[in-house]
Order: C-alpha cells, then sequence, then structure tokens
C-alpha cells in the first residue's frame, strides 16, 4: 500500500459515518487494494446497500516508480492484478475495471464518494475530472490522496480553480477530503481548468 494506517482508518470511518448509499463509490488507483477495503469496511459498517467501483490497470509502472512498487508487491511479470485479488477477496461486492480509467466505461450510477489515489501526471488528471467529476452529487465526497505529495502540485492546482464546487473538510497525511457543495458539469470542469 502507499497509503499509511492513519489514512485508511479514516477513510473507513468517513465512509462508515458519511455514505447515505445515494450513489456509487469509485475508487480510482486501487493498487493492492488496501484502500479498496477500507472503503469497503466503511460501506458495510454505514448499513446502506453499496456498489464499489475500482479502476485501475494494474501494471507495474515503467521508470523511476517501478523499483518502489515491484519492492512493495516481490512478484514476478509486468502486472499485479493477482495481489490485488487476493487483498480483496472479502470486500465484495467489487467492480473491478482493469484500464485506463480515462477511457474505461464509467459507473451507472452518480458518485456519491470518489478517492483519488494516482498521481499519474497532469493532463491524466485533467482528463479524470473531466469524466468523474460530473457525476459526483451535490453532498459527495472527495478524497484526493496524492493532495499533499509535492511531486503532484498540479493537483492542488486544480482543486484550487474548482474551489467554487468543493469545501475542503480536513486533511490526513497526504490526503485531503473535499465535499461537493454543488454539481458541476463537464462544462464547469473543462472551464474551470482551461
Amino acid at each position: 500500500t502507499m497509503t499509511s494506517f492513519q489514512e485508511r482508518a479514516v477513510l473507513r470511518d468517513w465512509v462508515a459515518l458519511n455514505y447515505l448509499g445515494r450513489g456509487e463509490i469509485v475508487e480510482i488507483g486501487a493498487l493492492a487494494g488496501a484502500s479498496t477495503v477500507a472503503l469497503a469496511m466503511g460501506a458495510k459498517m454505514s448499513g446502506f446497500f453499496y456498489r464499489l467501483s475500482v479502476y485501475d490497470n494494474f501494471l507495474f509502472p515503467t521508470g523511476m516508480y517501478e523499483q518502489e512498487y515491484r519492492r512493495r508487491m516481490p512478484i514476478d511479470g509486468p502486472g499485479f492484478r493477482s495481489v490485488y485479488e487476493a487483498c480483496t477477496a472479502g470486500a465484495a461486492p467489487l467492480n473491478t475495471i482493469e484500464g485506463d480509467a480515462v477511457v474505461a466505461e464509467l459507473p451507472k450510477q452518480s458518485i456519491e464518494i470518489l478517492h483519488l489515489d494516482c498521481a499519474i501526471s497532469e493532463d491524466f488528471h485533467r482528463a479524470i475530472y473531466a469524466r468523474f467529476f460530473p457525476l459526483l452529487i451535490e453532498g459527495a465526497t472527495l478524497v484526493q490522496q496524492d493532495f499533499g505529495w509535492k511531486q503532484a502540485p498540479y493537483i492542488r492546482e486544480f482543486m484550487g480553480r474548482l474551489a467554487s464546487w468543493f469545501e475542503h473538510k480536513m486533511d490526513v497525511e497526504t490526503s485531503r477530503y473535499f465535499v461537493v457543495k454543488k454539481a458541476m458539469t463537464a462544462e464547469d470542469v473543462k472551464g474551470a481548468l482551461a
């Protein structure tokens, strides 16, 4: 996992206390599934029926982060889907979408909780925001796990531009929690990030 125990515990508790079953729970960037399990545990604790959709390509990155990923998951081959499956075996119901969230099938419903843990690039975030943010309902939670990560300053910049739609609630290590003040359209997101 790239998330700490504290981040996962707060994520679980936030979902348990705030999820009302009005929309899907979506995670983009699951890695081996530690935060996925926290989301599922929180949803079960809430008592509401939930659908948890998880997006990841489950491939080891090439370049400077590959060694760190492989240190955390010492397996052979190009991908780690098997590790994710083993770690999340008891976290049903899961709808796991393997592939790039920029082009993958969108959730079937509106989104009530969105957990983003994928500081891939500025372009990736711009595309993810344009696709997924218009699905966030008023009162939904957005958790930006890499908000405090210095190598991803574009996350802070983009969220600053989108401040009219989000209310900052709290920080837990590198994670920042937001609540949607008002729903947004694809045009709202595109205009704010232009």
